[in-house]
């Protein structure tokens, strides 16, 4: 798994504090937003160059991570943001393989 504090960064002089990708404005909501909405990785890798599959897997790390901590803030977060359905199922599988590897 993806230690994401190696590749997310939160400065709140940067993208108004929200959770981003290191040494980029790229923020880990367009990541899990562009997933949601149906690009595949590679579309990703395609379109953004700068970013590397370990920095999309961070996001849902990321993600993953929060939900785990706090679940009704993540879920508030997610719907208010208006991201798809899809993107809980990604996160619940990411969650479902992360517990199995625990066990």
């Amino acid at each position: 798994m993806v230690n994401y504090k190696e590749y997310i960064a939160i400065d709140p002089q940067q993208r108004f504090g929200k959770p981003r990708i290191t040494g980029t404005r790229i923020t880990v909501f367009d990541v899990l937003n562009w997933l949601a909405n149906g690009m595949s990785k590679e579309d990703i890798l395609q379109d953004f160059p700068e970013l590397n599959e370990k920095q999309i897997l961070a996001c849902l790390a990321y993600a993953a991570d929060r939900e785990h901590k706090n679940p009704c803030r993540c879920m508030n977060l997610l719907f208010d943001q208006n991201i798809s359905f899809r993107i809980l199922k990604k996160l619940n599988r990411h969650f479902q393989m992360r517990n199995k590897s625990v066990d």
